[in-house]
């Protein structure tokens, strides 16, 4: 009830190609095709929001996809658009399609191994999708794969306006020649921010754990930047990380801190530490363009 859309129109693949761009090295790993059939379709809706809602369904239906591939569709149904995200993995049985939607729910994770998630991501697509008044639909048969779609209004393009095609991942010219530490107790999150930077030239270590971070620098002999979550086990925070690997590499040491926490309270604690701090989740862009002032200083 607090979160108010932002609406406005906009190109539908503008959404799905961040979302292809920012999944394909994860679906590559797995083995995956990941696949986009979408044109120059215009739509009405809040961009962020939306985007949330893709980004989850790519998620789960490459988590959920041991072979072949997962496609982002958009296309004109009736008058409306509808984007779908199509897999061809296990598929949900009839009597189990209303079940996934409920929270902290995995239907192939009994064991409820965090490293699977924490069983969300369908919740809150479901959640944003009535805020945002758009009818999502699945249709799934076990051993077949699993298709979800979302029914959006279709808009005529604007007048003036242009749309960049960029269906492949971005490969920036110029190499990053740092050395990062990546601290995060998500395993997803380590691997796919490792892949990231090093497709940009960069030497990644990684930590799950304040402790481990601590390890990391003091078994290495040059440390260029520390990326760290601001939430870690054990109670520990990413301050606290960002004050032990710079008791080993100087105060200077360049650091981010990432959190999903929208408390102002996170904010003014990293300022007064005079710290970054990006907001979840991250887009690429963002994370490169900071990484970048550390090259050009």
């Amino acid at each position: 009830g607090v979160l108010m859309p932002e609406i406005e129109t906009f190109a539908v693949r503008i959404v799905v190609d961040r979302v292809f761009n920012d999944s394909l090295p994860n679906a590559r790993e797995r083995g995956l095709q990941l696949l986009v059939e979408c044109g120059d379709e215009y739509t009405e809706s809040d961009p962020t929001l939306l985007e949330r809602i893709l980004r989850n369904l790519v998620t789960n239906a490459i988590r959920y996809t041991q072979t072949g591939n997962v496609t982002i569709r958009c296309m004109r149904v009736d008058g409306d658009l509808q984007l779908s995200v199509i897999d061809t993995g296990i598929g949900i049985a009839e009597h189990q399609q209303a079940y996934i939607f409920e929270e902290f729910t995995q239907l192939h994770n009994p064991e409820r191994d965090r490293n699977r998630g924490l069983g969300l991501g369908l919740s809150i697509v479901q959640r944003l999708a009535q805020l945002l008044g758009h009818p999502l639909q699945l249709q799934s048969f076990p051993g077949q794969g699993s298709v979800f779609s979302l029914t959006l209004p279709y808009r005529d393009r604007p007048a003036g306006t242009t749309v960049e095609r960029r269906l492949e991942p971005v490969h920036p010219a110029a190499v990053l020649d740092l050395v990062v530490l990546v601290v995060d107790d998500d395993a997803d999150i380590l691997r796919g921010t490792r892949q990231l930077l090093e497709s940009w030239g960069c030497t990644v270590h990684t930590a799950d754990s304040a402790r481990a971070a601590v390890n990391v620098a003091d078994a290495v002999d040059r440390l260029d930047a520390l990326v760290s979550d601001f939430r870690l086990p054990d109670n520990a925070s990413g301050t606290e990380v960002v004050d032990s690997v710079r008791s080993v590499f100087g105060a200077q040491l360049p650091a981010l801190l990432i959190t999903g926490d929208m408390e102002p309270a996170r904010l003014q604690e990293a300022q007064a530490l005079g710290l970054e701090l990006l907001h979840k989740p991250v887009r690429p862009a963002r994370l490169r363009a900071w990484l970048q002032k550390l090259v050009s200083v």
